[in-house]
């Protein structure tokens, strides 16, 4: 049989690891593998596909970047001192990484400079249009871009029909990439099912914090619509059980004008203050230390 394929964003799956690892013990914990999407798409990359290449890391990305801007020296106009800038160098990495994200190709900027009037932000897109192609084209001769690596998996579960037979379990998240959508598309069509868990209020009103978990909910419902899959009636759990009694009191009340005090001692929740981020570091990085010595 097929093993159940848990997908939880980056940050989750070591909390969701211990989770499984708690409710189904060691034996069993080797019949589940739990992914974050690039896991996943890393994990099944072909050997065709890496071409014995490297995986670029942030300091090979920042060299490349560094030199595409000095090729284009004589060319740039408003992007000319980046190069010398190692938080300018890094904005262009994160940008070239959220055009990959995104599904966003160079023609498409070109194709939207194009229906610009002329004028500095048409100009702004225009060069760091061309920045990125420069610095993909010397990435890309020696290292593979990990960022890329669920664009090449989709291919290769598409052909493959990679997720047939598979029940698969998203859990966890707040958005998805454009990419991502596009996995759990094919996931949608060829599972044999596909679970997916929301933290959402279908009450909300005004400015709620949970407009953009509905948003995500229709969207999700709206991807299954158009490729032709069911949906199963959904499952509301109203009651949270994952949390301490304190902590669920703070998450009932925190959003609210009119909320309720705790009357019950808490001995869950520590409130402390800090001078500045490297004070508040130091204090969680000391209570870990203490929890972790007392076996707790």
């Amino acid at each position: 049989t097929e093993k159940p394929l848990p997908l939880v964003p980056d940050q989750f799956s070591f909390e969701n690891e211990r989770a499984m690892l708690t409710l189904l013990g060691a034996k069993d914990m080797k019949k589940v593998d739990v992914f974050s999407f690039p896991r996943l798409a890393i994990s099944n990359l072909d050997s065709k596909i890496l071409q014995g290449k490297m995986f670029a890391s942030d300091g090979v990305r920042m060299a490349y970047m560094s030199e595409a801007l000095n090729e284009l020296s004589g060319e740039l106009k408003i992007f000319s001192k980046v190069r010398h800038n190692v938080s300018g160098l890094q904005a262009f990495i994160d940008f070239s990484k959220e055009l990959e994200t995104c599904d966003i190709s160079s023609e498409d900027i070109l194709s939207l400079t194009e229906k610009m009037s002329s004028g500095l932000l048409k100009d702004k897109l225009y060069e760091i249009n061309l920045i990125n192609d420069a610095y993909n084209a010397l990435l890309h001769r020696s290292y593979f871009d990990d960022t890329e690596a669920l664009k090449y998996f989709n291919k290769f579960a598409e052909e493959t029909r990679f997720f047939e037979n598979k029940t698969v379990f998203l859990d966890s998240f707040r958005a998805f990439s454009e990419q991502e959508y596009k996995c759990i598309r094919l996931a949608l069509v060829n599972a044999k099912d596909v679970y997916i868990t929301i933290c959402n209020d279908d009450n909300i009103k005004g400015d709620s914090p949970f407009i953009y978990m509905q948003e995500l909910k229709k969207k999700l419902i709206s991807l299954a619509n158009k490729s032709n899959v069911k949906i199963a009636p959904i499952i509301k759990i109203n009651e949270n059980e994952r949390l301490s009694k304190s902590i669920r009191h703070i998450e009932k009340n925190i959003y609210i004008e009119d909320f309720q005090k705790q009357t019950d001692e808490c001995n869950e929740v520590t409130i402390f203050k800090c001078n500045d981020i490297t004070d508040e570091c130091n204090t969680i990085a000391l209570k870990i230390k203490k929890l972790i010595r007392s076996g707790k």
